[in-house]
């Protein structure tokens, strides 16, 4: 039987990962929930990292990465593959962590990959809002899979251009099944053991989501404030 992978899980019980904020939050799936997008988006790829690392897919290193004009050097985290990919489903962040990887080029003469750009890896190009295409990223594969229903947005009857989702009997019966309670104590394990670890990778996540984002367009989109 089909098993959501844990980044699905996370999106689709957000609010036990994020939170809501003045601003920039995005409904939780399925339900009238609503949390913010770069808290949701840094979970979902926390916990997509950490399965892989749990799978023995990848594993963690922590070193010096040069600031930009080699001003210097600054501590990053970075990943190596560590062994046979798992058997994620296609289309998931999961399946595209290590499916990306093999196709990267190390850092130096090491077999190592700077989180940051492989995050950038999933990124078309900037986005005007990259935190909830990191959250579409998540539901287009679920969509892939037939587990969600997309259809286009409307309003007054007229289409608008924007893709909305409708859950499948199916996907209601695997969230229903997957309790969010393994990830939380898996995040709260690592924290907890490994802080420095926890804190890089939450902190590369941010940088590099932020870093795509289109401040051309943005501004005009969402005001200067």
């Amino acid at each position: 039987m089909e098993e959501l992978t844990p980044s699905e899980v996370v999106l689709l019980h957000g609010e036990r990962f994020a939170t809501r904020a003045i601003a920039g939050n995005v409904t939780v799936p399925g339900t009238d929930r609503t949390v913010a997008a770069d808290r949701l988006a840094t979970a979902i790829l926390s916990a997509a990292f950490l399965a892989n690392e749990e799978a023995d897919a990848i594993r963690f290193e922590v070193g010096e990465r040069a600031r930009w004009l080699g001003l210097g050097s600054r501590t990053a985290l970075f990943v190596v593959p560590d062994g046979p990919d798992p058997e994620w489903p296609r289309h998931t962040l999961e399946w595209a962590i290590p499916t990306f990887l093999e196709g990267m080029e190390p850092v130096g003469e090491t077999d190592r990959v700077h989180v940051g750009a492989l995050i950038d890896a999933f990124f078309d190009g900037d986005e005007t809002d990259p935190w909830r295409y990191v959250i579409e990223l998540v539901k287009d594969g679920l969509a892939a899979r037939d587990l969600l229903e997309r259809r286009r947005e409307r309003w007054l009857r007229l289409p608008i251009g924007r893709t909305e989702y409708g859950h499948t009997e199916a996907l209601e019966r695997l969230a229903t099944d997957a309790s969010p309670d393994r990830i939380e104590r898996r995040f709260a394990a690592v924290e907890t053991a490994r802080p420095e670890l926890w804190k890089l990778l939450r902190w590369e996540i941010e940088r590099a989501v932020a870093a795509r984002l289109d401040t051309s367009t943005y501004y005009v989109y969402h005001g200067s404030s």
